[in-house]
């Protein structure tokens, strides 16, 4: 009977891996045949692409094969058996276009994120109602009034940190890392303002540290290496990473908790929010959706503003331009200086922390400018480092930071700005990140002459970081207590 059983066992076995090897074998014919229907497919390998893409070189190596094959639309070769065609999109007016279909959605590959949350799903990596219900929810936590009064916090957290860090540091002849002092001050503010809660400096280097791990093995390499999520446990990484996710929920359940003991809540706040939610079943989920929404809520701006002092920090001509501007314009606050508008927007430019671009599943057909076609359950990465930094668009000098090309931009240069992506699904929190970079920089600058001191090496794992930037400083005037903030 045994043997028997083992026979039967063995030939269901080479039934299916005959049956998997037919519909391969299938596709690849059927795809070969039909080759020039289809976008160019990316000359690189697909061991060799797959590495790159789980690299912090990712949006590097999508710029530079697109500039190779000489075209924004490309395959990547990524598609195996069944599984959908890989392609990605650098034209702008194409991704808009994606990105507003209704029909677009979030690939089942980014469900892999819900492992950041130690298995509990997040509005961050669904779909449909589960989504729609709890993105509607925190909508009104980013109203005007509510923008105000957290940008105004982050303001005083960030005069604080120039009185506590930033001038003893100048005392004491000593540099600082940028993309680190800039972390620590929006995560400190976020926790104060969106979710009521002190967070401790000992609770802010376990989030970095810990979420740091979280995201590159399950945010990142997890899409582009499935063998990862087969093999699991069995990864010293994944094992490790599973742990921190662990650590990270432990904060947003004490989170919570804290919550519950207050008097007198603030109202409309994200915290208070997600616990009057009714759409969630339980705090399981609330953590779910408050870790999402801490890290979000911090780290892009906070990176933003990092490479934006690394820039100016590098280019002393644009750094004293700005600084002029926001010394001799007195008729606006500086926030609303269109001198400060742009330089924020040429390092979102250069430097687009979300550099990895967006996942969408295509819900329809849809057609490139040279006629090649993206069918419908196509997984597209859009590249919006690619959009950015297309010469057709932004000229010969696209890779230099220049905020005056923003002085006179052109409708092409608007449309492939795409930092907050677009369409149902794009970033919940945008008018806070505007609010607190056109606040913060201006303070910053005008008082302090940045230099660089140790150059860094941009790295990219979820979104684009600074690495270990450090800067000098010098003090130029002292305009905190100016009625002009």
């Amino acid at each position: 009977m045994l043997l028997i059983e083992l026979f039967a066992n063995w030939t269901r076995a080479a039934a299916f891996a005959a049956l998997v090897l037919a519909i391969g074998v299938y596709r690849w014919m059927h795809f070969k045949q039909c080759d020039e229907k289809f976008p160019t497919m990316a000359p690189t390998g697909t061991l060799k692409t797959m590495a790159a893409l789980a690299s912090g070189d990712n949006p590097w190596f999508i710029l530079r094969t697109a500039q190779s094959i000489g075209v924004s639309v490309f395959r990547l070769p990524l598609q195996f058996l069944w599984g959908p065609m890989f392609v990605v999109v650098g034209d702008a007016k194409l991704a808009r276009t994606i990105l507003a279909d209704k029909s677009t959605a979030k690939p089942d590959s980014i469900g892999s994120s819900d492992y950041i949350t130690n298995g509990a799903r997040s509005f961050a990596s669904a779909n449909g109602s589960f989504w729609h219900v709890r993105r509607k929810g925190v909508s009104p936590a980013f109203s005007s009034s509510h923008v105000q009064r957290m940008n105004a916090v982050a303001v005083a957290k960030c005069d604080k940190w120039i009185e506590e860090r930033l001038k003893p540091l100048i005392d004491e002849g000593k540099s600082f890392d940028v993309g680190n002092e800039m972390l620590d001050l929006l995560l400190v503010a976020i926790c104060e303002t969106a979710f009521e809660y002190t967070i401790s400096p000992m609770e802010v280097k376990m989030f970095k540290h810990e979420m740091e791990i979280v995201l590159l093995e399950f945010l990142f390499k997890a899409h582009f290496q499935p063998w990862r999520k087969v093999l699991g446990r069995l990864l010293p990484a994944h094992r490790r990473a599973r742990l921190a996710a662990k650590q990270i929920q432990n904060l947003s359940f004490r989170i919570i908790e804290a919550y519950k003991k207050l008097d007198n809540p603030t109202q409309g706040t994200i915290i208070n929010l997600v616990m009057c939610n009714q759409a969630y079943k339980n705090d399981a989920e609330r953590a779910a959706d408050i870790t999402m929404m801490l890290f979000v809520g911090h780290d892009t701006t906070a990176n933003t503003l990092a490479f934006t002092l690394k820039e100016l920090a590098q280019n002393p001509r644009h750094q004293e331009v700005l600084r002029r501007s926001i010394h001799e314009d007195d008729t606006q606050a500086p926030h609303q200086l269109e001198s400060v508008r742009n330089t924020i927007r040429e390092s979102m430019r250069l430097l687009p922390v979300s550099g990895a671009g967006s996942l969408r599943v295509t819900g329809k057909d849809f057609v490139t400018k040279e006629g090649k076609l993206i069918p419908a359950g196509s997984i597209t990465i859009l590249s919006y480092f690619s959009m950015l930094h297309d010469p057709s668009v932004f000229g010969k000098d696209y890779s230099q930071f220049n905020p005056a090309r923003w002085e006179k931009a052109t409708p092409e240069m608007n449309q492939a700005f795409l930092p907050f992506a677009a369409g149902r699904q794009n970033c919940v929190g945008q008018s806070l990140a505007n609010a607190e970079l056109n606040c913060i920089l201006p303070r910053i600058i005008s008082q302090f002459e940045l230099t660089v001191d140790e150059p860094g090496h941009c790295d990219c794992f979820f979104s684009i970081k600074p690495g270990k930037y450090c800067h000098n400083i010098n003090t130029v005037s002292d305009l905190a207590s100016s009625e002009r903030f």
